[in-house]
């Protein structure tokens, strides 16, 4: 439903000086379809840009495919700096700039945009994912009988434009945005290679007495005191409850945790307003309490199987059916912390997957775990293991957090800038906003 404000803005009240209400039919060259052939990984014409090639929002030029063109067809569908490609179906509406591009064309699942002189096309890709635009796209999809979005559908979508020069400084400073999330996030990247090595070099070489990482296997050394077993000598694992979907709600006394409620890697996530809370009646041994160890015994998403999150505070927690609870752990000889460690290592997850059962939705159990073979330092070498681990993640914590943190001020931003509740200054691209 459209707010007040956004009837009175396409009533022509109320506009910021300089700035219209234009439909992307008057700003770009007429929408055109892909060209309709099949991929191929030999190079015997252009590249062949996909759905799947945008849809993570960049575009890796090195992993596109090729496509059999003529000439005289090429010409009508080669790539240019400064279109626009948009999804159609699948990933409906996410957009692409293209900037440099080698010889390409792009497919018919995908539709080209050629924005006008008067529009800057880095401004139409801040458009296009700010919420002005989702929010027209979910209004044209709720009211079509088609499932995917049409070149009429995406001609008649409206955007509040300024002059060309604001449009200029406003992507400028979305760009910049741009660049300090992405900076962070290859930063997180980074700690994640670090912290995946150092896995595998700590759970096989481990810490030796000089505070370092030994040089060969710690298995092969009769000092170091590793010993192989099985998961099932250390522990248990308890189902959880079937708790009935009539009594799901969007609050309530407890959340119901769900494989949704894990990291890929490893660790817990909160969903924020997305969680299941819980009104009915329950077993009470099914609250949850704080440092609880839960594992993923579902892959409701690829590579969660066998994730392990540790619970972060107690009465507020459930745990339902999807989920494994730790048990009865002979903490004499393996840690919770490494317990959590050694569940979101490649070797335990690898044995995990290899013995898991399903087709469209893998899953394991409790006797599948028991067999997972691991190789077990001395408890306090464990603990030696986990605190290394722990000051990564620390870093990889605090990089998202100010991930997160400059996604929300982007936002913010954007809802400002793209409305003209904010403006720029247009004299200069340094100069501050106005």
């Amino acid at each position: 439903m459209r707010t007040s404000s956004q009837v009175s803005h396409e009533n022509h009240q109320s506009l910021p000086d300089g700035w219209g209400f234009q439909t992307i039919e008057q700003v770009c060259e007429p929408p055109q379809y892909g060209y309709t052939q099949s991929a191929t990984n030999d190079p015997i014409g252009p590249k062949f840009v996909r759905i799947t090639d945008i849809a993570g929002g960049s575009l890796d030029w090195d992993s596109v495919p090729y496509c059999s063109c003529p000439d005289t067809e090429a010409a009508k569908y080669l790539l240019s700096p400064g279109d626009l490609l948009f999804a159609r179906t699948g990933s409906t509406g996410y957009s692409y700039l293209v900037d440099e591009c080698p010889r390409a064309v792009f497919a018919s699942y995908l539709i080209r945009l050629k924005p006008m002189e008067s529009v800057s096309p880095r401004f139409l890709k801040h458009f296009f994912t700010s919420s002005q635009y989702w929010q027209q796209v979910g209004r044209l999809m709720s009211g079509s009988v088609q499932t995917g979005l049409n070149a009429t559908a995406l001609k008649s979508i409206k955007l509040l434009l300024p002059s060309l020069p604001e449009q200029h400084r406003i992507a400028h400073v979305l760009d910049t945005m741009d660049k300090t999330i992405a900076r962070t996030e290859r930063m997180i990247e980074k700690l994640r290679v670090i912290k995946s090595g150092l896995l595998q070099d700590l759970l096989t070489r481990g810490i030796g007495e000089d505070g370092e990482i030994r040089q060969k296997p710690a298995i092969e050394s009769a000092t170091a005191g590793w010993k192989p077993c099985k998961l099932g000598d250390l522990f248990r694992i308890r189902h959880g409850y079937a708790f009935k979907g009539e009594y799901f709600d969007t609050n309530g006394p407890y959340i119901v945790l769900t494989p949704g409620n894990f990291y890929e890697t490893g660790g817990f996530r909160s969903k924020g307003d997305e969680e299941k809370y819980y009104t009915g009646q329950f077993p009470r041994e099914y609250i949850l309490d704080k440092d609880d160890l839960i594992v993923a015994m579902t892959e409701q998403t690829e590579g969660l199987l066998g994730a392990s999150a540790i619970v972060p505070e107690s009465d507020k927690y459930l745990h339902n059916q999807r989920l494994g609870l730790v048990v009865g752990l002979d903490e004499a000889r393996l840690t919770r912390g490494f317990l959590f460690t050694l569940f979101n290592s490649r070797p335990v997850r690898s044995q995990i997957q290899k013995t898991a059962a399903g087709t469209k939705v893998r899953h394991t159990s409790p006797d599948r775990i028991y067999q997972v073979e691991v190789v077990l330092p001395p408890p306090l070498e464990q603990l030696k293991i986990v605190s290394v681990i722990s000051s990564v993640e620390r870093c990889m914590e605090l990089e998202e957090s100010h991930r997160e943190k400059a996604m929300g001020v982007k936002q913010g931003l954007m809802a400002d800038l793209l409305s003209g509740r904010v403006r720029v200054n247009t004299s200069s691209q340094e100069g501050p906003l106005v």
